[in-house]
């Protein structure tokens, strides 16, 4: 004995393994079924793909996700045929991919925009962590292939923030070094002043766009972690 199906029936198409079948159409309540199950060879499931027009005594067979239902009863006679196919979609796994190198290596850089869209900004450019003369203004941006140098940051810094939604509209807000407090803005030739976030920060977390831009944590420099949220309107930061 296995499990029963979910719709009790006769007349019915069916085809398939036992391990893996389909039972479509027969008779029960209503006279003429479109209830369609599959069996995975143990139990039934209802599927949702239902026959078109429900039919008994018809002609049915098939496998491997492929089914036919073939003339019957609807209750008059029919010649009508109806495909039964299950689309299998093939999902590949993520995984990363070699993209173009930087012009100069660094770490602790500030960034902004997508993958195929992206601009970097500041950070240590020498081996081992350097002094404060060595966190640059320097700033790349990023075709999906290679990277190009572009207009310096007015400022140096490193352990800064960025947001935006483009090469043409982001944003580099707090850091260490010179002007800590600052945040400038970027159109994609030039950088702008923008306005000052309250206290000195690094490595805070930053997102959204240039004129809606939320700023969350971070440490101070020296000092602790910070909890306070700042959001900024497109000309000054408040807190959140």
């Amino acid at each position: 004995a296995g499990n029963a199906i979910n719709t009790a029936r006769y007349s019915a198409g069916a085809g398939g393994a036992q391990t893996s079948a389909l039972l479509y159409g027969g008779t029960g309540s209503p006279t003429h079924l479109t209830a369609t199950e599959s069996y995975d060879g143990t139990s039934y499931t209802t599927s949702p793909a239902s026959l078109g027009t429900g039919r008994n005594n018809h002609g049915g067979d098939g496998g491997d996700n492929a089914y036919l239902a073939v003339g019957g009863n609807t209750p008059a006679r029919t010649s009508a045929t109806e495909e039964f196919t299950v689309s299998v979609s093939a999902t590949t796994a993520a995984a990363w991919s070699s993209g173009g190198n930087i012009n100069s290596a660094r770490s602790s850089m500030a960034g902004f925009a997508n993958k195929d869209d992206l601009v970097i900004a500041g950070g240590f450019i020498s081996t081992p962590a350097p002094a404060d003369d060595d966190s640059k203004a320097l700033v790349e941006e990023y075709n999906g292939s290679s990277w190009s140098e572009v207009t310096n940051m007015p400022t140096k810094r490193s352990s800064a923030s960025g947001c935006g939604s483009s090469q043409t509209s982001g944003m580099i807000s707090g850091g260490i070094h010179t002007n800590q407090t600052t945040s400038v803005e970027y159109d994609g030739t030039n950088w702008t002043s923008g306005g000052s976030i309250p206290q000195v920060s690094r490595m805070a977390a930053h997102c959204g766009t240039v004129p809606a831009a939320l700023r969350c944590g971070g440490a101070g420099n020296p000092g602790p972690a910070i909890n306070e949220t700042i959001e900024y309107d497109g000309s000054s930061w408040t807190a959140g």
